[in-house]
């Protein structure tokens, strides 16, 4: 499944990196047919309180899950009982790759260096700076840019502690957790928060950094012979 997982992320960069270089205006596209009332000239979804209320609910769920792994790491390094209520590399696996990708990846280097204006920013939705492609640093923007989006990030992340859940509850945490993270991505398309490529691109790379530090820290050990001959 592992193997498996890798292949899908892969390809979804492979194939979305291939979709934007043959159609560079989908992007524009797919907003102005879905989202943006050209009449009008506004996102008409931008301030429904259905969506409002989701985005504030993932704004929860992220405050909540912060407080939780701080109250993790301070409880396991005051109450050193063994063993700890919840193993050590769980706290870890689940605090570095939260703090990894939302916070520090999405917020703290892509978001603040890299330039794309959002679409409630571009002239084409309204706005008055320029659209860029999404693989392109230069845009206008100034801090908080499009590129990639943190909350979608932040949703994708849940697919860190759905992987811990074993057997067929982890199938559907699994499921759970792509289907909240498709939600988060149409709720902040559809404020003219973010393009489609923003929102994609995010939830593949929080999932290829959870790949990865799953397998750093959940690598099984090599038995040994004297192991193996006991």
């Amino acid at each position: 499944m592992r193997a498996f997982s890798l292949v899908l992320i892969v390809a979804g960069f492979a194939v979305i990196a291939a979709v934007y270089a043959f159609d560079p205006g989908l992007d524009l596209r797919i907003t102005s047919h879905l989202f943006f009332d050209g009449t009008a000239k506004k996102f008409w979804l931008a301030d429904h309180p259905v969506l409002v209320s989701l985005r504030n609910l993932n704004s929860a769920i992220d405050i909540a899950i912060g407080a939780v792994l701080v109250f993790g790491v301070i409880y396991a390094w005051l109450v050193p009982t063994k063993p700890p209520p919840v193993a050590r590399r769980t706290v870890v696996f689940l605090l570095v790759t939260f703090l990894l990708v939302p916070v520090f990846l999405a917020n703290g280097i892509f978001k603040s260096h890299w330039s794309r204006p959002r679409p409630y920013h571009v002239a084409e939705f309204g706005g008055a700076q320029p659209f860029v492609q999404w693989w392109d640093p230069s845009g206008t923007c100034k801090r908080s840019c499009s590129f990639f989006s943190g909350e979608v990030s932040a949703a994708a992340w849940t697919m860190a502690p759905a992987v811990l859940v074993p057997g067929i509850p982890g199938i559907l945490a699994i499921a759970a957790s792509l289907a909240f993270t498709v939600m988060i991505a149409v709720v902040r398309l559809a404020q003219g928060g973010h393009f489609f490529s923003d929102a994609a691109f995010a939830a593949l790379i929080t999932w290829l950094i959870v790949w990865v530090a799953y397998g750093i820290c959940y690598r099984k050990k090599p038995v040994s012979r004297s192991d193996s001959s006991t």
